[in-house]
């Protein structure tokens, strides 16, 4: 347990999102973003290593820049996407000493990580900070999990702004941010809220547009289907003052180059690289390898020299196609770099792709992408492909026909869902797919899947579309927010306005039970999601001396029961140990499980050498010896304390330990996960739960 096994998952590897344009920067522009993003980020000088790579997104430019350690047994990297004007979009960094297998509590608070993120955004990205939500999300995961993770939303006057975000991620251990990512964006004009609807008037707009659906659903442990109703549109969003559909609107044409080089645009505008920018950049100077670095990106050709080639490409489609996208990706083989430009077209519903050096223009490949057999005709009537359908569904499965029908019918498709039809009411657990040519009207694909023994609930007394409707709205009132819009796909940093509107929120339900009116999530109250913060200790611990384990293990995401008791001092099946030990494990927690599985959790164990076939007796209670032993195996230590003659323990009543487990308890021992009573192990007496908590605790780094 104390052996780290160190795995090195290098994954620095930036891609790209499709945005627009490429150029050649100006000569002193990435020299000038180089200096600045090293003296924000205070790059080691042992990252001698230095590479970059361009795009152009929507008139934005935008450099990825990497730095690295010389080739050898310690890996280091950091990778930054940072805009023309200073903004850093992303950092990642990479460490090949950093112990990724480390298992224990968080040595900070949520208050101390969130202090650390914050302090490290004011330093790095210092315009975001007046911004952000005064809550955020922060989520320290398990005791098996090494990475903090703290999001940030944007607020703009107290209203939420949707969809921009700043993602810090933390090493668990030390606090030091490891990786960030953002979406900001930077309007020109942001609307203001006076005159927008009530959130009671969105409420009754948005409840009609969520257009309820009455369906029957199957409870995940029983084989019964409820009757549920289920939003169709829950995530409409309206227009905050006239209450209509709000559609984000996308602009074809790209923005020139320049246009958001500078700082103007109003307040909502991040700031180019001002004075103090200049003064940051001036206290750093640049490595051999970074002035070399800057030299091949600026020499790469530009966009519209790019172009140019594919015009010349005679006899192809792609020769008349827009170019939407390129991007310049930096490739190195057996020692010798070299950059390709991937130049993404379109026009009307075509699209295609080509590769050109970046260097020298030489071609590399290209794609066209066509729609599907695009001068296919529609022969044969939707009525007559659905009744082929049907006929071969009575032919092929003549048990469920009487209970098939397409409640969607799409007549332009060769494509139909059959489901469930129970007294008029779609059960979509039991459906056929299939796929009809629409020139011949023969099948051309068929599956199913069709459980014929679940039980469906009556629709006596349900409760009509309205009133579901008004248990969806008062279980989750509409949001009042931001929306970027007036803007290119994929590039929401770049929307012209902040406008308005209403949505229901993120978290809405996705169930209300037709008989009752409950709200339900996905699980439609099947099964507790308890977080570590919803946990309450039992009463029979309070005062209990495996009380602040027991609490700290279900802090750090070890929830090891929620019933009313957690009963510590009751001894424990071989069964209840195995089901622990896989929720200390990070797997299914004990109130998620019925216990008629728990038998499966022993053959996980034996599966994995932990339990021994032979020792294999779920309904028996387990000893102190036979726990130190499990655990002693589960941590990887199995094979030394077979090892005879060798070992002692140092307990007084070491006699009475089986000779066979005699090294499992000295070895449990030397690692702490047991300790003696009055110089005692009492290796026979039965382990209970109290105990079996504090050994895994026991195993954890504190």
């Amino acid at each position: 347990m104390k052996k780290k096994l160190l795995s090195i998952v290098l994954c620095m590897v930036m891609l790209f999102s499709l945005c627009s344009g490429v150029f050649a920067a100006d000569d002193s522009e990435l020299t000038t973003l180089v200096k600045l993003v090293k003296g924000r980020l205070q790059i080691p000088e042992e990252y001698t290593e230095f590479y970059s790579n361009a795009r152009n997104a929507v008139g934005q430019k935008t450099y990825t820049l990497t730095w690295s350690t010389a080739d050898g047994d310690a890996k280091r990297e950091m990778s930054v996407n940072v805009l023309s004007n200073g903004e850093i979009l992303s950092f990642d960094s990479y460490d090949s000493e950093r112990d990724y297998d480390k298992k224990g509590f968080a040595p900070f608070g949520k208050d101390e990580y969130e202090k650390l993120a914050t302090e490290w955004i004011s330093k790095v990205n210092p315009t975001y900070i007046a911004e952000l939500a005064k809550e955020c999300d922060i989520n320290i995961g398990t005791v098996h999990s090494n990475t903090v993770y703290v999001n940030f939303s944007r607020e703009k006057s107290g209203i939420r702004v949707d969809g921009n975000y700043i993602n810090i991620n933390l090493d668990k251990y030390t606090g030091k941010v490891i990786s960030m990512y953002s979406n900001w964006s930077r309007p020109k004009e942001i609307k203001a809220a006076d005159g927008a609807i009530t959130q009671e008037e969105a409420a009754k707009i948005l409840g009609e547009k969520a257009a309820l659906k009455l369906r029957y659903h199957k409870l995940r442990d029983e084989n019964r289907a409820v009757l549920m109703y289920t939003p169709e549109n829950s995530y409409m969003k309206i227009d905050a003052f006239t209450g209509e559909d709000f559609e984000v609107e996308f602009i074809d044409d790209e923005v020139e180059e320049g246009e958001y080089d500078s700082a103007g645009g109003g307040a909502a505008m991040a700031p180019s690289m001002s004075d103090s920018a200049t003064n940051e950049k001036a206290e750093v100077t640049l490595t051999d390898k970074e002035l070399q670095g800057i030299e091949e990106l600026e020499s790469l050709l530009s966009k519209a020299a790019l172009t140019s080639i594919i015009r010349k490409m005679s006899n192809t489609e792609v020769a008349s196609f827009d170019v939407k996208t390129v991007n310049y990706r930096r490739i190195e083989t057996g020692g010798k770099v070299s950059y390709v430009a991937i130049i993404n077209l379109a026009k009307d519903n075509k699209s295609g792709s080509v590769t050109l050096n970046a260097e020298t223009g030489e071609l590399i490949s290209f794609s066209t992408y066509l729609p599907y057999n695009r001068y296919k005709k529609q022969k044969v009537k939707f009525e007559r492909m659905e009744s082929n359908a049907l006929q071969f569904i009575r032919t092929w499965a003549s048990d469920i026909i009487e209970k098939v029908k397409n409640f969607n019918e799409n007549q332009e498709s060769e494509y139909f869902y059959f489901t469930h039809n129970e007294n008029g009411i779609e059960y979509r657990g039991n459906y056929v797919n299939m796929r009809v040519d629409k020139e011949t009207g023969k099948i051309l694909s068929f599956s199913k899947s069709w459980d014929k023994d679940i039980v469906f609930d009556s629709a006596d007394g349900i409760l009509t579309q309205e009133e579901a409707t008004a248990k969806y709205t008062e279980s989750a009132p509409p949001e009042l927010l931001y929306i970027a819009n007036k803007r290119v796909k994929y590039a929401s940093n770049n929307a012209e306005e902040l406008a308005l509107i209403y949505k229901f929120p993120d978290d809405a339900p996705q169930y209300i039970d037709a008989k009752t009116g409950a709200a339900y999530d996905w699980n439609m109250g099947q099964q507790p999601d308890i977080a570590p913060e919803d946990y309450v200790l039992q009463s029979d611990l309070r005062g209990h001396w495996a009380e602040n384990i027991v609490r700290t293990l279900a802090e750090n995401g070890i929830i090891l029961s929620v019933e009313e008791t957690f009963r510590p001092d009751e001894a424990i099946k071989q069964k209840e140990l195995a089901l622990l030990i896989n929720c200390f494990e990070g797997g299914a927690k004990p109130y998620e499980i019925p216990e008629s599985e728990y038998g499966w959790y022993i053959d996980r164990l034996i599966h994995r050498s932990v339990i021994k076939e032979k020792e294999r007796n779920p309904e028996k209670l387990v000893t102190r010896e036979e726990t130190a032993t499990y655990l002693v195996r589960l941590f990887g230590f199995g094979e030394a304390a077979e090892l005879t003659g060798i070992f002692k323990t140092g307990f007084s009543d070491e006699a009475s330990i089986s000779s066979d487990k005699i090294g499992y308890v000295a070895i449990a021992k030397a690692l702490k996960l047991v300790s003696g009573n009055g110089g005692k192990f009492n290796p026979k007496n039965n382990v209970t739960r109290a105990e079996l908590a504090a050994m895994l605790y026991n195993s954890l780094d504190k």
